[in-house]
């Protein structure tokens, strides 16, 4: 699977490699990042984080706050 972290202009991509029946949230914490600040996209359309991932798919993970 692949994920994208998208922040502004810059685009993270990275693999990660979860059996099937793991959730988004897992997927998230696998790559370090926080469930209840992100908006995970697969595709354009908008998935929660419980959502249960069967097959091969990218996600795309927008961070929805920012430290300051």
């Amino acid at each position: 699977m692949t994920v994208e972290t998208v922040r502004a202009a810059a685009t993270r991509r990275q693999s990660v490699c979860v059996p099937p029946g793991h959730r988004v949230n897992d997927v998230l914490r696998a790559i370090g990042a926080a469930g209840e600040g992100s908006l995970v996209l697969i595709g354009e359309n908008p998935v929660p984080l419980d959502t249960i991932i069967d097959r091969p798919v990218r996600l795309t993970v927008i961070p929805t706050f920012s430290g300051g």
